[in-house]
């Protein structure tokens, strides 16, 4: 079988610009992560939380949501250029500007029930069985990751996408 070499030079070049970009926004957040460590970010934004609500499970979901909510407006400029122009330069995209905003304001709707449901039941397994409570976490951990990987495509994949039978 001979490879079409102008095909596999596009996907070469695609790969590596994919890959610099991607190594871009790693370093990024790796800085603001090293700059918050270092300037007490987490504790400051413990605080702010705490002064919101008192019950653990609240705490932490004030906590992270955040914390989220910078993460996401820094990240979200690298995802639209990655969608918008690294994409559309190679053809690759198949994604308007609605959709794009639609599929984010899903998937932080979708992390906030899932991720807030997940983390506010370790929280309340910590508080009651401060023991044990990992093996809780880990099974509820567990559980999650078969249900996700048996339902994901019936589930969440049609809230982002149209999928056609082949």
């Amino acid at each position: 079988m001979k490879v079409n070499t102008a095909i596999y030079e596009k996907s070469q070049n695609y790969k590596k610009q994919k890959h610099k970009f991607g190594q871009l926004s790693s370093w990024l957040f790796f800085v603001i992560l090293i700059l918050i460590l270092v300037f007490g970010g987490f504790a400051n934004v413990d605080e702010i939380a705490r002064s919101f609500v008192s019950h653990p499970i609240w705490i932490a979901l004030v906590f992270f949501g955040i914390l989220m909510l910078p993460s996401d407006l820094v990240s979200t400029p690298f995802s639209y250029y990655s969608t918008f122009v690294i994409e559309e330069r190679f053809g690759f995209n198949k994604m308007t500007p609605k959709t794009f905003w639609l599929d984010k304001l899903k998937g932080c709707l979708l992390g906030a029930i899932v991720g807030g449901g997940l983390l506010s039941l370790m929280i309340w397994f910590y508080k009651q069985f401060p023991e044990t409570f990992w093996i809780y976490a880990w099974i509820l951990i567990s559980i999650f990751s078969i249900v996700m990987n048996m339902f994901y495509t019936k589930l969440i994949v049609p809230l982002f996408n149209k999928q056609t039978p082949l």
